[in-house]
């Protein structure tokens, strides 16, 4: 995988890396498992993110237009030798979130103050693993005491919703809290043994109590497979990128939506190799799970769209009713005059997955790493 992300292959090259990774995806995920089915499922969806990262690195991206602020290298990165650009694809496949680089994200959760002393942060992050670890134990439990998910001949969807509800709430937490633990423990080690500094490892995660939508629950969300839906949608059928500007709000906002519900295809569609991995057959529940969020996010989209122009419209009203705007009187020396103190109402933003951007916009943009 490493292999792939090196910049300046050749075409053949390109080729041949593709057919193995695609080989060795297939098999991995069809022919083997490890017995535990949690650990199944995020193995095949891992492996074929993986197998998108290698199409990322080689074909959707150019190595040359990614910059790394931390480690930065004049001139084009495909033209250094050949130990550089083994750092550098290091560096890049090591460091999905992007943080240095160009394309960080730019809704990551509050990262560490550098002057952060070292086992400040060590004690903090090694305290969190072990809430993460005890939050996994409690999830589990939850989850072998739920009869909807250990009733023997009986499908989890025959069960009641309560039942149901509190199942994928406990296999939810099981899972984010132990890829918590897991982020918490290396970057510990790594920050203690003087690798890495604080600064560097921002929490994985941003508050829960702050996704309250569908939008704002996926708003971290900054990967690969936007760059994917960028390939498919720009590079092949052709239609404008997300950094071209579109006047009209309805056009630019289904063209928005476009690039979302692509994003969320693609990603339901790698979660495809999971399941196959953990049934032992096809199956499409993660498939039509990511392609709702899509459709959430659309709806949220709509509404808000609707919202800001029934705002603009009462805005438009009301300065052309002067009965109804809020103003105070004051006295001149040559009369009474009216003065109005008219208050400009904001307009609720829309969506580019981010809360607080510009409705309707988005930013071109383009992810190494899966996030």
């Amino acid at each position: 995988m490493l292999v792939a992300c090196l910049p300046g292959h050749g075409r053949f090259t390109k080729a041949a890396l593709l057919v193995s990774l695609t080989w060795i995806s297939y098999y991995l995920i069809t022919e083997t498992n490890t017995g535990d089915p949690a650990a199944d499922l995020g193995l095949g969806s891992a492996l074929l993110t993986q197998l998108l990262t290698a199409l990322d690195s080689m074909y959707f991206t150019d190595p040359n237009t990614l910059i790394n602020y931390h480690e930065p290298h004049p001139g084009t990165i495909t033209e250094k030798p050949l130990s550089q650009r083994i750092r550098w694809a290091f560096n890049l496949y090591t460091n999905n979130r992007g943080l240095g680089w160009a394309h960080e994200p730019s809704d990551l959760p509050e990262p560490y103050e550098p002057s952060t002393p070292r086992w400040k942060f060590v004690r903090v992050r090694l305290a969190v693993a072990g809430l993460s670890v005890l939050v996994e134990c409690v999830a589990f439990i939850t989850a072998v005491s739920n009869p909807a998910m250990n009733t023997p001949g009986q499908l989890v969807s025959e069960s009641p919703f309560l039942w149901r509800a509190l199942g994928v709430v406990s296999f939810g937490a099981a899972a984010a809290a132990r890829i918590n633990a897991a982020s918490c423990a290396i970057s510990a080690v790594v920050v203690g043994l003087g690798f890495s500094t604080p600064d560097r490892w921002p929490s994985l995660f941003g508050s829960p109590l702050e996704a309250w939508t569908v939008r704002r629950f996926w708003s971290m969300a900054s990967d690969v497979k936007k760059a994917a839906s960028h390939f498919i949608l720009v590079e092949v059928l052709r239609l404008p990128p997300l950094s071209q500007k579109i006047n009209n709000k309805v056009l630019r906002t289904i063209h928005t939506a476009l690039f979302l519900n692509m994003a969320f295809l693609i990603s339901g569609l790698v979660h495809i190799g999971g399941e196959y991995m953990f049934l032992g057959r096809m199956g499409y529940g993660a498939f039509k799970f990511f392609c709702l969020q899509g459709a959430g996010i659309t709806l949220e989209i709509i509404v808000a769209l609707a919202w800001s122009q029934l705002t603009q419209n009462d805005q438009h009203q009301n300065q052309m009713n002067p009965r109804k705007l809020n103003g105070k009187a004051t006295n001149e020396a040559n009369g009474s005059k009216a003065t109005v103190n008219n208050k400009s109402k904001s307009k609720p933003k829309v969506w580019d997955m981010r809360p607080g951007s510009d409705p309707g916009g988005a930013q071109e943009h383009s992810d190494s790493g899966f996030g």
